[in-house]
């Protein structure tokens, strides 16, 4: 990978050695649409077989083969001790004041993930993990707090989705690869996700309803946008100053901030979509008025919206800005052209909002 490799390379060779050990399962997920028909033709199943199971998954919120009444007893003894569907289980669930739900996903190899679940307006985004911990290390984030862990497969981000899914008896109008992780460290797996969730005999959302959000890693965003799908795509700035920025996060040393910004001009023209800027607001350090003209500039560039996050606390080392000084940073971006938002805070009393997962359990 150019600009350098993932870091802790050695970590997760541990880890595939240490799956290998246990007798890890691959979920049935964790395969493409015609090795799964080969599996089930292997277990005894006809080609239809695929269809039928998908749609229990898909449309019924079933994820145990023994209650697929229209599967074979046998095919389904055999399906269930070798490919299972859901991997993991959810250990505790906190909720919001505000109905934002999060849950701590323990995978079979002890690893624990935190995804969220977030209520509005009649509709539900499922925040997703990636990654267990995260190498990018941002100083302001609890999930890069104690480093990096290991990648998830795509059917361990599955199982969040299909977990969180049966805990609110409904599938996601959204959802967002804002959990843990850097998506795109992660590139094959987290693609992998990306078009089960897409797949129209799947989980069949719309790629537009699908948002990867990424420190900045262009060769990943590139790759990405050759898909040609409209996914939604998110950049974390949080600072318009190349060495301040690197400070904040130190993985954003091995890229360059014009080679992000020349990548998602490439996304931007591959896929027709808006890129947005993710701008976690810290009270003296990035929420000065030459901080909003500068980060007004680069988003003129790509044409991007920015997302202003005020600093949800899970360290006393940082602290978010007044409402005035919140407010004045984005009067500046809108009086420079850009459109801006800000994030409104939810699940921060269970320590469930942006850059609070995997902090306080």
């Amino acid at each position: 990978m150019k600009g350098g490799t993932c870091p802790l390379t050695e970590q997760w060779e541990i880890y595939v050695a240490e799956k290998k050990r246990r007798g890890h399962k691959k979920t049935l997920y964790d395969h493409s649409a015609s090795e799964r028909e080969n599996i089930i033709a292997d277990c005894g199943g006809r080609s239809f077989v695929s269809n039928q199971v998908n749609n229990w998954v898909f449309r019924k919120l079933v994820y145990e083969y023994e209650k697929m009444t229209n599967l074979s007893k046998p095919l389904r003894g055999e399906l269930d001790s070798h490919f299972p569907i859901v991997t993991g289980h959810i250990e505790k669930t906190l909720t919001s004041a505000d109905d934002t739900r999060k849950a701590l996903v323990r995978y079979p190899d002890g690893t624990g993930v935190e995804c969220v679940s977030i209520p509005s307006d009649k509709r539900v985004t499922f925040c997703i993990s990636t990654m267990a911990g995260c190498p990018g290390r941002c100083l302001f984030c609890a999930s890069g707090k104690h480093g990096f862990i290991r990648n998830l497969s795509r059917g361990e981000m599955l199982s969040q989705y299909l977990l969180l899914s049966e805990s609110i008896n409904d599938y996601p109008a959204n959802t967002v690869l804002m959990g843990s992780g850097e998506p795109l460290l992660n590139f094959d797996e987290t693609r992998g996700f990306l078009f089960i969730l897409n797949d129209q005999k799947l989980a069949d959302l719309g790629a537009r309803r699908i948002t990867v959000s990424t420190i900045g890693i262009p060769e990943g965003i590139i790759r990405l946008a050759e898909e040609e799908l409209q996914f939604e795509i998110a950049f974390s700035l949080h600072h318009p100053d190349e060495k301040q920025r690197r400070k904040l996060i130190p993985l954003s040393r091995k890229y360059p901030l014009a080679a992000v910004i020349e990548a998602l001009l490439v996304y931007r023209r591959k896929t027709n979509r808006v890129p947005t800027f993710e701008y976690c607001l810290l009270e003296g350090i990035n929420d000065t008025l030459q901080c909003a003209h500068k980060t007004a500039r680069l988003a003129k560039r790509v044409r991007a919206k920015v997302n202003l996050i005020p600093y949800n606390t899970f360290c006393d080392d940082f602290r978010p800005p007044d409402r005035d000084t919140v407010f004045t940073f984005r009067g500046i971006l809108e009086q420079e052209g850009v459109t801006a938002t800000i994030r409104r805070q939810r699940g921060a009393d269970i320590d469930a909002a942006c850059g609070q997962l995997a902090g306080r359990r």
